[in-house]
């Protein structure tokens, strides 16, 4: 995104005036120039006064450029606008796409952070979600823009108070996420840079690329469960590291050139798959100090249940399950896409979470999704036909919801009670497609194209 501005009850000068200064922000960026007239701005800045809401954009197609004006006016009659200027990638043309411009409201345009669609069945509900926990239609909230009528009233007698961010915005797409287990920071990963932020959007820490990224291969970089530590492999380079982001500059690590798979453990202790095994260290910044599984791991992912009583390890088509003492449970086979010429592509990696409890596993690979007893290995759920390819999966603290995140943009909640169709609940939206998703707190934080989306799940899926 090049340029940003969002004016409160503005009029139709101060709207053009934004609109020019968008144009602007293009050329001065150095983006693709988009052809437009005075007279098509003039007009579009007149409307934001005349009418209730609509949705205009300025683009080059083909040529990676747009300017989007939004407008919505809330209930009790105070109307917003939103303007947009962003530089287009070739595998961002969908932002150019007028019909996909039209199934999102006006509302959604102005407040992408705070608006989604929550389908349940044949059921489509547009829902507003406030920082204080509200959560309903536009008319049960009395939607006032970026929060609930309520918290309008109480800004506007005490003063607005500071909120949590239900977007951490990047100027670029973000390829992969993790989150501290206490919900108290964010890891971001980027073609140029990892970034770490807290949970009201400070950057801590960020570490660049030697150069860009456009394919990121190996595992996703992770954070421990209290924040403390950023693990981090980089194939490119030949180098395993381990930062300590609680000491300025950060205290770093070199371990291993060679760490096919990781992950932090709920204790806070690094396991590794290195050389056929799984190593741990119980001081993220030592060296291991043990082989805990001498097993033929084929590269990951490792995940741990939440309660760090089980691990999940992939040995090649097999998801083998653990008591952290070594001893075997079941092994699960990872599941078969039943899409007309859809196969995993090579090197693929599935997707694999843990209930809170150990009980369930579910594994997600490509337009496939399977859920099964830890213990058993008996199968409960699955599904070969995904509308777009699985990008993460993860359980709710409760077990009783599964969420699965896919590339066609939308973020799945399967209800493990019973895994019933007509139960399920499909939410979106996000800029573009997920491309991970990880457990944040009480929500969920997902990659895509707007930088790490955060999906407020305990209240989206409030009375459902």
């Amino acid at each position: 995104m090049v340029s940003e501005t969002r004016l409160t009850d503005p009029p139709a000068k101060a709207v053009l005036d934004a609109l020019e200064g968008a144009f602007r922000a293009l050329a001065e960026a150095e983006v693709a120039r988009i052809r437009h007239t005075q007279i098509s701005l003039t007009r579009a800045a007149k409307r934001t006064a005349s009418e209730p809401e609509g949705v205009v954009q300025w683009a080059a197609i083909g040529a990676g450029a747009q300017v989007l004006l939004a407008w919505w006016t809330a209930i009790s009659g105070q109307r917003h606008v939103r303007i947009v200027a962003r530089a287009i990638p070739r595998d961002q043309d969908y932002l150019q796409n007028e019909s996909k411009l039209g199934t999102r409201p006006a509302v959604w345009h102005v407040f992408p952070e705070r608006v989604y669609r929550r389908r349940v069945g044949k059921t489509n509900d547009l829902i507003a979600v406030c920082a204080c926990g509200a959560v309903g239609t536009e008319k049960a909230l009395g939607w006032a823009g970026p929060c609930c009528g309520p918290c309008a009233d109480f800004a506007d007698d005490h003063g607005e108070q500071a909120r949590a961010p239900a977007l951490f915005g990047a100027n670029e797409p973000c390829y992969a996420v993790s989150a501290s287990a206490c919900g108290s920071r964010v890891l971001t990963q980027s073609a140029r840079a990892l970034t770490v932020r807290d949970a009201t959007g400070v950057p801590l820490f960020a570490l660049p690329y030697e150069r860009e990224r456009l394919a990121l291969p190996g595992p996703s970089p992770a954070l421990s469960p209290c924040g403390r530590y950023l693990a981090h492999s980089d194939p490119a380079a030949g180098r395993f590291r381990v930062f300590d982001l609680s000491t300025q500059p950060a205290a770093e690590s070199r371990q291993f050139a060679e760490v096919s798979a990781f992950a932090f453990h709920p204790t806070g202790a690094l396991y590794l798959v290195t050389g056929g095994g799984l190593l741990v260290c119980e001081q993220p910044l030592a060296r291991p100090v043990g082989t805990k599984f001498a097993l033929a791991v084929s590269g990951g992912p490792i995940a741990f249940s939440t309660n760090g009583a089980r691990v999940a390890l992939r040995t090649e088509g097999y998801v083998h399950l653990f008591e952290m003492d070594g001893t075997p449970l079941a092994r699960v086979p990872l599941p078969a896409s039943q899409v007309f010429g859809q196969r995993p592509p090579p090197g693929a990696v599935p997707h694999v979470a843990l209930s809170a409890d150990g009980s369930q596993v579910a594994v997600a690979l490509a337009y496939a999704v399977a859920v099964h007893h830890v213990v058993t290995g008996e199968r409960r759920f699955y599904d070969g036909k995904l509308d777009g390819s699985a990008t993460g999966a993860a359980f709710d603290a409760s077990g009783k919801w599964l969420f699965v995140s896919r590339y066609d943009g939308s973020l799945v909640a399967h209800p493990t009670d019973t895994f019933a169709p007509e139960r399920t609940v499909v939410l979106r939206w996000s800029l573009g497609p997920l491309r991970a998703t990880a457990a944040f707190g009480d929500s969920l934080v997902t990659a895509c194209d707007e930088g790490a989306k955060v999906w407020p799940v305990a209240q989206l899926l409030r009375g459902v």
